[in-house]
């Protein structure tokens, strides 16, 4: 959506960014050779929601008082998007919302992204929801039918520019020839703990049960999340615990995968329009519409 802001004369776009997660945005950004106008750069070791939420707050009002911005558009269930949409609001300005509509109709499943994206969603003005789907879910809300747009997703639109046939990652020398490929992603906060360390002794007698799988966990940086994976599933040399990926060689290694595990929104639509099967490690999800399909 940058980039295509970015080339359209009509639009003087000016864009903003919290780095509420420091490492992974960078990697986006480099990759989509975007130079943010603004960032905030409020990431720090053990932040918290409400230090997220008043850093947003406090910096973007700031910055939509200096731009006099037409419209500000968040995008997605952060708490960085909450924050910006509150700002807004706060500030009297257009508010559109890209990825309107996604539930889950449980408030901490996910937490805090349920309830981030439905007090969003009561701020905003234009809604541009992916899937007819979420836009139903907006009309029982009774938010405005006119206001309401179904625009597809843009991850999906970014897969265009980052698949490549010609593709290597280092981890790819370990696998051994015809052996399938698990890839996992797992790192939600009402997933940590015991439920993860549930789900991960699972994949281990998968492991022991099929010598011809092998499993790809790029492990989140969460030290929570970092511990449990080396003790559960440390030391097998088939399960490969490599570093996070940035979006590139994600979803190049997601192509050339038997199937994908996650707890992650985003990969639940990216995996289906790269033809791979998912299962959905939650007890929840907002994005039905692939469980519905069978992927």
């Amino acid at each position: 959506l940058v980039l295509k802001l970015k080339k359209d004369d009509r639009f003087d776009e000016v864009t903003v960014v919290s780095a509420q997660h420091r490492e992974m945005l960078d990697q986006v950004l480099d990759i989509f050779k975007i130079k943010p106008d603004y960032d905030f750069n409020i990431m720090h070791k053990n932040q918290t929601l409400e230090e997220i939420t008043s850093k947003v707050m406090i910096d973007l009002s700031k910055v939509i008082k200096e731009e006099k911005p037409d419209i500000v558009l968040v995008h997605g269930d952060t708490t960085t998007s909450f924050a910006a949409a509150l700002a807004t609001f706060y500030q009297q300005t257009t508010l559109g919302h890209v990825e309107a509509g996604l539930r889950t109709w449980n408030k901490y499943s996910p937490y805090p992204e349920e309830m981030n994206r439905q007090m969003t969603d009561d701020l905003t003005d234009l809604y541009f929801a992916p899937t007819e789907l979420s836009k139903k879910n907006l009309l029982k809300e009774n938010h405005k039918a006119d206001n309401i747009f179904v625009t597809g997703n843009t991850a999906i639109d970014a897969l265009e520019q980052t698949v490549q046939k010609d593709y290597h990652h280092a981890v790819m020398d370990d696998i051994t020839p015809g052996n399938k490929v698990i890839l996992v992603t797992m790192h939600r906060r009402e997933n940590q703990g015991e439920p993860m360390r549930r789900v991960f002794k699972v994949m281990r007698q998968v492991i022991d049960s099929h010598p011809d799988v092998e499993i790809i966990y790029p492990v989140h940086l969460s030290p929570r999340v970092q511990k449990v994976a080396n003790e559960v599933l440390g030391g097998d040399p088939r399960i490969h615990l490599i570093e996070p990926l940035d979006v590139v060689d994600f979803h190049n290694l997601a192509k050339r995968s038997y199937f994908i595990m996650t707890d992650s929104g985003g990969v639940q639509e990216e995996a289906p329009s790269l033809g791979k099967p998912v299962l959905v490690l939650r007890d929840t999800t907002e994005r039905p519409e692939g469980v519905k399909a069978g992927t």
